[in-house]
């Protein structure tokens, strides 16, 4: 495949998760009014279980081949903070708008440059923290602390 085609279906892929993440992000919120935010969190989960199921069901034999790792704890740590995020978000979003919290969330490139260091042993250029510090001014710009 054309290396410029793949960049296509990467990019197509990409704005299909945009657009999947804003449903649910917009879904949370709307359901954190009237109910609590760790039943919203629980229901997203099951969501995510009921289609693991359906997938189980679709690859039958295959799926233990599927589901093998050679670092489960490591599958396991993640998992875990995937739900502890989630969580945040769906409780963050009982008491803010879906606005702020998008914003807020849009600091998350500058904890992963962060992090990259330490955790992956990434050398981080002089121009990607430009970058990074460019992208936190455009948070700033859009949340305005001290406006009200």
């Amino acid at each position: 495949m054309q290396e410029q085609k793949k960049t296509y279906i990467g990019i197509l892929f990409i704005l299909g998760s945009i657009g999947f993440i804003t449903v649910i992000d917009t879904a949370a919120k709307y359901m954190t009014a009237s109910l609590p935010p760790l039943q919203v969190v629980w229901g997203y989960f099951f969501g995510i279980f009921a289609s693991l199921c359906l997938l189980a069901a679709t690859k039958g034999s295959r799926l233990p081949r599927l589901l093998a790792t050679r670092r489960p704890l490591l599958h396991i740590g993640r998992a875990g903070l995937l739900i502890a995020s989630i969580s945040l978000l769906f409780f963050a979003l009982k008491f803010m708008t879906l606005a702020d919290a998008t914003a807020i969330s849009f600091t998350s490139p500058l904890f992963i440059t962060l992090l990259a260091i330490p955790i992956l042993g990434e050398r981080v250029d002089r121009a990607r923290w430009l970058a990074v510090l460019g992208g936190l001014c455009g948070v700033l710009v859009m949340v305005r602390p001290g406006s009200g």
